[in-house]
């Protein structure tokens, strides 16, 4: 595995709405990125998959992505981005919580 982060996480973070958690980060010098993964768990120790979008893979610019938990739980929820790269090394981003209650 490469020693060197293929992106710069500019932000991350999460916001709940009516039934699901949005979730957001920007990116910048995303070198040799593939994709993102978008990982949840609702103890913070099991993840499993939410949503892949494709990197843009655009050295020098900041790229916006989002994505939504459509079955978040009561609580706290964890997330992560899991990072793969276009040789195939994985990456992983710290993760955030986030606050939801049903209404």
């Amino acid at each position: 595995m490469s020693l060197l982060f293929p992106v710069k996480l500019l932000n991350f973070y999460g916001r709940p709405k009516k039934d699901i958690i949005a979730i957001t980060w920007a990116t910048a010098n995303e070198k040799n990125v593939n994709h993102f993964e978008l990982e949840g768990s609702a103890n913070g120790n099991l993840f499993n998959f939410i949503n892949k979008q494709t990197g843009k893979g655009v050295n020098g610019s900041s790229d916006i992505y989002g994505a939504e938990d459509f079955r978040p739980v009561p609580g706290i929820n964890f997330y992560r981005l899991k990072i793969v790269c276009n040789n195939g090394d994985v990456f992983y981003s710290d993760t955030i919580k986030v606050k939801y209650q049903r209404l």
